[in-house]
């Protein structure tokens, strides 16, 4: 009874991981809607909604065992808990009071299963059936490319590119970078099926290249980069040379792939905004405003006497533009709006609410409908001002902290996974926005992994002192 009961368990596990990840039922409902197709997606679906409210009493249910040891984990590692109050308060100021409850409550739900897989499963445990969670979304993405190509692939902005099982390519490709990670961690440890585990981590690495995200492949790079320096030093130290040497030639070539496509764009458009310069015969240069589409600022009839040569910016595609540097232009509006609501900012998601709300003056601002800031803790600040960033800030340091102890004094190498992760969280969090989300892996795995890292420090300080 009991195993049939602990295999139940896990089946629940890995099917809400995979439902925290995003995967299927969006696009199936959305209808394979696609960014820049011309079709508006609504923003919640029922269906979805009383899927997670299942999943959160579920796992109130299992965590009710270990309720006591919840309250003394709360207890120590506060910051969670208040960050989870600051939310939940936060109706009171709120632009949306209704929603911010709403999303709050989720919030508390998504919170409460990461929880549960911190406290619930090993270390080992967790990589294991975060693999079978990933071996389903690659199975899936696998089905759906070659049978259903219309919700697979996207169309509109990002016309042929992948997205799997997902609304849009950059979550298939953080998906898949996290995935190529716990597959590679599990294929490491393990002494059984090491092919197949291997070819999971292929699949990954696959289908994260054909995501074409940038922000997803530099961050699985950085962090398989860093495993493969640990597992260097750790015990083979003849190879420690050509290790950092082939780290220096591929990231150097990683960064300035991505330094050149995110800062190239911002020369050109200050370029294209910048006063012209008009060079005359005399020596002299006139400031003219900026040209529009090539067109001349000065005519005049050629002569010998006053010959002028206008120096024109090279021409570029506006969407290209748009594309590369949409966050530079978002960014900069998003920073003007914390400023007028910088302590306790807009309320949990009572920021990016359409028109009627303060999203507008950045939507106008930038010309562009944002779902998000496009940076992690730039949405924290929106939704509950420089207190929660503060407090998420210094759990983040700390939780680092100890895991870095954990590897370095205490010897555990089963932190690795949680490590690795919260490097990975901070990566992708820059460039995009997966921090203090309800329904999401992202934080619930963040979550999770502070819980772990948490549990096996206290432990092993415990067996140090006897």
């Amino acid at each position: 009874m009991k195993n049939i009961f602990k295999h139940g368990e896990q089946i629940f596990t890995i099917i809400s991981l995979f439902l925290y990840s995003g995967a299927l039922l969006p696009l199936i409902l959305s209808g394979g809607i696609s960014q820049g197709d011309g079709n508006e997606r609504p923003s919640n679906y029922p269906l979805i909604q009383g899927v997670f409210v299942i999943i959160y009493i579920i796992t109130a249910c299992l965590l009710f065992k270990h309720r006591q040891k919840i309250i003394n984990l709360l207890i120590k590692e506060k910051f969670i808990l208040i960050l989870m109050g600051l939310a939940l308060v936060s109706f009171f100021w709120s632009e949306l009071p209704i929603i911010t409850i709403k999303r709050s409550i989720a919030l508390v739900g998504t919170t409460l299963f990461g929880i549960y897989f911190g406290i619930n499963y090993s270390i080992k445990e967790q990589i294991k059936l975060l693999g079978w969670a990933f071996a389903l979304v690659i199975l899936l993405n696998f089905i759906f490319v070659l049978v259903f190509p219309e919700y697979a692939i996207m169309a509109g902005e990002h016309e042929g590119i992948w997205r799997g099982i997902y609304t849009h390519k950059n979550t298939l490709g953080s998906i898949m970078a996290l995935s190529s990670i716990v597959f590679l961690l599990w294929a490491v440890d393990s002494h059984k099926y090491k092919f197949v585990l291997w070819v999971g981590f292929s699949f990954s690495i696959t289908f994260l290249l054909f995501s074409t995200s940038k922000t997803a492949l530099l961050s699985c790079v950085t962090v398989l980069t860093l495993l493969c320096i640990y597992w260097t030093l750790h015990k083979y130290y003849k190879y420690i040379l050509p290790t950092l040497m082939a780290i220096i030639l591929i990231g150097g070539s990683l960064f300035l792939q991505y330094s050149s496509d995110f800062f190239l764009p911002i020369a050109l458009s200050n370029r294209l905004s910048a006063p012209q310069e008009v060079i005359t015969n005399d020596s002299q240069v006139v400031n003219q405003p900026p040209l529009v589409d090539n067109t001349p600022v000065i005519k005049q009839p050629p002569s010998v006497n006053n010959t002028s040569v206008t120096k024109q910016p090279p021409s570029v595609d506006a969407k290209s533009i748009k594309t590369m540097t949409g966050r530079t232009k978002l960014w900069p509006k998003v920073w003007e709006m914390i400023k007028k609501r910088p302590w306790l900012g807009y309320g949990y998601s009572g920021f990016w609410n359409g028109w009627d709300g303060p999203s507008a003056e950045v939507w106008n601002a930038s010309e562009w409908k944002a779902i998000n800031a496009h940076n992690g803790l730039l949405d924290l600040w929106l939704d509950i001002g420089i207190f929660g960033v503060s407090i998420f800030m210094i759990g983040f340091i700390i939780s680092f902290l100890k895991g870095i102890t954990g590897i370095l004094k205490l010897g555990k190498v089963d932190i690795l996974l949680p490590l690795s992760y919260l490097v990975f969280f901070l990566l992708v969090n820059f460039p995009d926005s997966k921090l203090f989300k309800h329904n999401s892996i992202f934080w619930l795995l963040y979550v999770a992994f502070t819980f772990s890292i948490f549990i096996i420090y206290e432990q092993q300080k415990k067996y140090q002192i006897k």
